[in-house]
């Protein structure tokens, strides 16, 4: 997946699902959207929509890992949180882009995101 730099209109990140967790239960749900789940990746920041869009900057993010369950999520947490952005992509293909696209933003990336970057297989 290549984001587009230039755009006003950022990159949207086709989704099957976004929820919002606690970085203490990362297994927990409090929220989930399948309806219109949103991710969409601009130069300076990202939007996001589990109930309501909310936009956050890239510098506010602590983490972002790779969580397995019956496919691979992305997990975003911020700084001074309690709460975590996760979803899963339509296309896992995509998700390799997107861990990219945010490391290049200076993202911390967890072991998970750095396997799945490396090319390894997690079990």
């Amino acid at each position: 997946m290549q984001v587009r730099e230039g755009t006003g209109d950022g990159r949207s990140v086709p989704l099957r699902i976004s929820f919002v967790g606690l970085k203490s239960l990362g297994w927990v749900a409090l929220a989930h959207n399948n309806l219109a789940p949103l991710l969409v990746l601009h130069r300076d920041h990202l939007e996001q929509r589990v109930v309501f869009k909310r936009a956050r900057r890239y510098s506010e993010i602590e983490r972002v890992d790779v969580g397995r369950t019956d496919t691979d999520n992305l997990e975003i947490a911020y700084v001074g949180s309690p709460l975590t952005f996760a979803c899963k992509l339509k296309s896992q293909q995509d998700l390799a882009g997107v861990l990219e696209f945010l490391a290049s933003k200076g993202v911390s990336l967890g072991d998970g995101a750095k396997q799945r970057l490396s090319g390894a297989q997690r079990p």
